[in-house]
């Protein structure tokens, strides 16, 4: 998890919410059984283009897991606060965050408390790498919200760690062709890509380069921001060429 500037609420969002909102009151009151879940499912259609803004701003990553979202399920808009137990924040676009099918369905309408305040810790409006590192790929709780956290979304999670592992090995592999003239500039600036926040796994590449590359990672001033082209097919192709030298050894 990283936090993300959700942003503001797209233009026109405060009246096709207010009109939501009414028009589940006046449903809800001539049917009592109708629940905002199913209200939602309802106008799911209309609600798309928002949900398109909100993809964008989180970068088509979970917020929680931070996988891309179209490497593991459909786009899901997530109630920070779920919709069945606050009803009255369905609509509100500080609620929404950007969700795999895994995350949400494992968090589902769990909100527990933690001395008076969520648990669970709000990509969007708080810094969640002051609750979670990482040993490796594996996320480590620093706080009694980052424990809750890592047990209500599912961050251990198997397939969850095998892709961060992939991950790590490919960032090890920029580490080690830093040590090499022909490949140096070019791994450096995909490493600084890999910090960012649209990178895979931006929480657990930060924390993994801190300690292994601290005076990449660890400056005073952050790192101008980098924008290769197509960055994930040349880190793989990095590694490829990497491997194939390795290959060649006797």
């Amino acid at each position: 998890m990283i936090h993300v500037q959700r942003g503001p609420s797209p233009k026109g969002f405060s009246h096709r919410a207010k009109r939501w909102v009414n028009r589940y009151q006046v449903e809800h009151k001539s049917n009592p059984r109708l629940t905002v879940t199913q209200f939602w499912s309802k106008i799911r259609a209309q609600i798309r283009s928002d949900a398109r803004i909100l993809y964008e701003m989180f970068h088509g990553k979970c917020a929680f897991c931070e996988s891309f979202m179209e490497h593991v399920s459909h786009a899901h808009i997530e109630h920070y606060r779920p919709k069945a137990k606050f009803s009255y924040l369905a609509f509100a676009w500080d609620n929404w965050l950007l969700s795999c099918g895994r995350c949400n369905d494992t968090k589902w309408t769990h909100f527990p408390d933690c001395n008076g305040i969520p648990c669970l810790i709000d990509p969007a409006s708080e810094d969640p790498e002051l609750h979670i590192e990482f040993s490796g790929y594996v996320p480590a709780p620093l706080t009694q919200r980052g424990e809750q956290t890592i047990k209500l979304i599912g961050l251990e999670r198997s397939p969850l760690e095998e892709e961060r592992s992939r991950w790590l090995t490919h960032l090890n592999a920029l580490l080690l062709l830093c040590c090499t003239k022909e490949y140096r500039a070019e791994a450096r600036e995909l490493l600084i890509w890999a910090m960012q926040d649209e990178a895979p796994y931006a929480a657990m590449a930060r924390c993994y380069l801190r300690h292994k590359a601290p005076r990449l990672a660890n400056r005073t001033q952050p790192h101008p921001r980098v924008s290769p082209q197509d960055p994930i097919r040349r880190i793989q192709r990095l590694v490829d060429q990497y491997v194939s030298v390795l290959q060649d050894l006797e």
